[in-house]
């Protein structure tokens, strides 16, 4: 169970019921980054938000607890999806024509993204939390990134777990993407905001 301030509690099953499965484990980054959020909900309302590498769903559920106007869990692992979908109906969210959704879609970087942007359209917000473990990943990441998130869109990186690479290899090949950053957090628990256009400001 998961509870935040001002918000619904939020049920969820994940490693407890799985121990062998890493994608269903809760890590530290996703609730560092739900705390972020849940300060600076203005970044959501009204939002098409993508959770990258989802797990069990916690920063997206939260998202749509935040008014987020459809929210899109994605991970590769079609078992991570099985649970996230019991995740979505546990917590009572269900689609209709004239309310927030959340989907669960299996995403996996890189692969068939023009596709899925076909089916699902760009998104105003990005979410990660420790999704990043190899180099080899970091292109398909940013690819994937570059190809769903919108022009003016942001994506939110918390990096908290120890990474088999350093954050500098992941800033250097989003600098390769067309991407700029910033660190957002002033608590220094390692959320970055990444975005294409210099000129975007994120005001506190």
């Amino acid at each position: 169970e998961f509870q935040f301030p001002n918000l619904p509690k939020l049920v969820l099953r994940g490693h407890s019921d799985y121990p062998n499965a890493t994608g269903l484990a809760l890590w530290r980054g996703s609730e560092i980054l739900c705390e972020y959020l849940v300060e600076h909900r203005e970044l959501l309302q009204g939002k098409r938000v993508l959770e990258l590498g989802a797990g069990i769903g916690l920063c997206g559920l939260a998202a749509h607890r935040l008014g987020a106007l459809q929210v899109l869990l994605t991970d590769g692992d079609m078992d991570v999806l099985k649970n996230l979908r019991s995740n979505v109906e546990m917590n009572a969210i269900k689609k209709t024509e004239d309310a927030s959704s959340v989907l669960c879609e299996q995403l996996i970087w890189g692969q068939n993204i023009d596709e899925f942007a076909e089916a699902h359209g760009k998104q105003n917000v990005i979410l990660g939390s420790d999704v990043i473990y190899m180099t080899k990943s970091l292109g398909p990441l940013w690819a994937t990134i570059d190809k769903l998130l919108e022009p003016d869109g942001l994506f939110f990186l918390a990096n908290h777990c120890a990474s088999q690479d350093p954050i500098e290899i992941t800033l250097k090949v989003a600098e390769e993407n067309g991407f700029r950053w910033k660190s957002i957090d002033p608590s220094d628990k390692g959320i970055l905001m990444f975005f294409r256009n210099e000129r975007i400001k994120y005001e506190e």
